[in-house]
């Protein structure tokens, strides 16, 4: 047997990550239940919210990419950049 790092992320950044979900929630039902008039309300803070999370998740995978010795390799050498994670993280801007 091998002593491989888990590739679980900790129970911590899991809830951190489930708490970041709240507010888009919030902003989405809220804006489905009010009255249509006020629907940008709700509906500017959700695409903003929403905007910035994923260019966070964005920015994570471009350091896994650039600094790739930081994460477990999954093929390859180890040194080079992974264009797939360089790719990942600039859609969500695009």
């Amino acid at each position: 047997m091998t002593d491989r790092p888990s590739r679980r992320p900790p129970p911590l950044a899991v809830a951190l990550w489930l708490a970041g979900l709240l507010p888009i929630l919030g902003c989405a039902i809220a804006a489905a239940r009010i009255s249509p008039s006020q629907t940008n309300a709700w509906l500017n803070p959700l695409l903003f919210y929403s905007a910035l999370a994923l260019s966070f998740g964005g920015g994570v995978h471009w350091g896994f990419a650039l600094y790739p010795n930081a994460s477990i390799p999954s093929d390859g050498d180890a040194s080079k950049p992974r264009l797939p994670g360089l790719v990942i993280g600039i859609l969500p801007l695009l």
